[in-house]
């Protein structure tokens, strides 16, 4: 259990020093450095935790945390421990005033995620199931091509054509690796970064320009993504005889602008689609490329998924396509998609916090100052929470088949951290679960997947997103 204080110093803390950790952390960040750059520090981290507990030291003044109490404190609704500029390195300057992902200010941050949140709530999202519906078909017809070549994008109204070309035009996904990496190593020297981008470019910019170049193609054409919109009400996409379309985010963010530009600006124009392909692709296809590899790797989980989507076929309760609101009644479903975010989160660095004035006390040790943070990565290998096979794909664990072991499935719930905690959860969460839970049920009611690699791509490259290096599936038409 975990204690906490914003006032008096405990007499019993003493000193940081005695906190265990590699030895070179005491002095340095090079340790943490050098295993960001490796790309395996969700590892590395794991193991550390395994040896010396629930809070391990990673830098000289940055400490990593294990505990499921301790992240009720950290980043719950209300929190003292706020964002540090840790965060800095991973937005640009046209974006900074309204970054909600790095914005450090408790109340700025609450305004400027109110303004977006109607544009996120799952109310808003079902009326996107058209787009997600249309991405479907086409990725379907690449499957059984045997080609598989990726998604279509569902934000700026019109694919980017990524899937039709199969290529990386502009070499857009490289370049957000690179921008990534950048980020990565420049979170612990804020200033650094801040003297960089004012005299070069942001490794983000090529991503702005990118983005400022669509917006202005769409208030040239206004009506492109309008044509290009599914039709909600014909599953077979011919909508060009209905007028019952759903509009883009590009759309809405540009309407918002035009009615109160003094209020939505510019400036949240260009962040809100920035943050819908920052956070929105990467995160979503890791979490897809981690659901087909166990159920490709557990043929037991995947017969028992597809069972109960055929039978919830046969019986009339889904589609064809499904729809969202259908895809939460398949209870094996939603075990599944929570087990795959759990043993393959996206995110593999520590939701840095800072140690609010007065110092706190968190795994009974007292920490005046620094900064601190939960990996996600760390959180859902704990044995405690999550049960001695931890680090097994077992989707019965959501379903209550854990009782034995002592497990609560509300103490996983509380330690399940793959869009964050509190008032800082990713505000594109709904969209990533929108699209998983409308893909993974079409995918095993029609194909079988054969891994061509049995080695655990899903391991990863860790800048920040632990993106699968080497996956690679040939599908089968069932």
């Amino acid at each position: 259990m975990y204690q906490s204080t914003w006032a008096t110093p405990l007499p019993h803390s003493g000193t940081l020093r005695r906190i265990p950790g590699p030895t070179a952390t005491r002095y340095t960040a090079l340790w943490y450095l050098h295993k960001v750059y490796k790309g395996d520090f969700h590892h590395e981290s794991i193991r550390l935790h395994e040896k010396h507990g629930k809070i391990v030291r990673i830098a000289s003044n940055m400490y990593s945390i294990d505990d499921a109490d301790a992240a009720r404190t950290i980043y719950g609704h209300g929190t003292k421990f706020l964002k540090a500029d840790w965060y800095s390195s991973w937005t640009a300057p046209a974006v900074w005033s309204v970054d909600l992902f790095a914005m450090q200010d408790a109340k700025a941050h609450g305004v400027a995620r109110r303004q977006f949140a109607s544009y996120y709530s799952m109310s808003s999202m079902v009326h996107y199931e058209g787009y997600v519906d249309d991405s479907i078909r086409v990725f379907h017809k690449q499957l059984e091509a045997f080609s598989g070549r990726g998604a279509r994008w569902i934000w700026f109204g019109k694919a980017f054509g990524y899937l039709d070309r199969a290529e990386d035009i502009n070499n857009m996904i490289a370049k957000l690796d690179q921008s990534n990496l950048y980020s990565a190593l420049m979170d612990l020297f804020p200033s650094a970064h801040a003297l960089i981008v004012r005299f070069a470019e942001s490794p983000a910019q090529v991503m702005i320009d990118y983005i400022k170049d669509l917006i202005s193609q769409q208030k040239a054409n206004p009506n492109a993504a309008k044509d290009d919109s599914p039709n909600q009400n014909n599953t077979n996409n011919d909508n060009n005889n209905n007028p019952a379309r759903t509009e883009a985010f590009l759309c809405k963010f540009l309407t918002a602008h035009d009615r109160d530009p003094s209020s939505f600006t510019l400036t949240h124009l260009l962040f809100g689609c920035v943050q819908n392909i920052f956070a929105g692709s990467d995160t979503t296809a890791i979490a897809l490329s981690s659901i087909i590899s166990h159920l490709t790797r557990n043929p037991a989980c995947l017969a028992k998924l597809r069972g109960e989507t055929n039978a919830a076929a046969t019986e009339g309760t889904i589609s064809e396509p499904i729809t969202f609101a259908q895809s939460q009644s398949l209870p094996y479903l939603q075990a599944v998609i929570k087990e795959a975010l759990r043993i393959n989160p996206a995110v593999g660095l520590p939701l840095v916090r800072m140690v609010p004035a007065g110092g706190a006390v968190l795994c009974g040790e007292f920490s005046p100052q620094g900064l601190i943070g939960i990996n996600p990565w760390v959180a859902h290998y704990n044995r405690s929470v999550f049960g001695t096979d931890a680090h097994v794909f077992q989707p019965e664990r959501w379903l209550g088949e854990g009782k034995k072991e002592g497990l609560q499935t509300s103490n996983m719930k509380r330690y399940f951290l793959p869009f964050g905690l509190g008032s800082r959860t990713c505000i594109g969460k709904n969209i990533s679960l929108l699209e998983i839970g409308k893909l993974i049920p079409q995918l095993v009611r029609n194909f079988d997947f054969e891994l061509v690699s049995r080695q655990d791509a899903l391991a990863g490259q860790n800048y920040w997103f632990v993106k699968p290096h080497g996956f690679e599936v040939i599908p089968r038409k069932l």
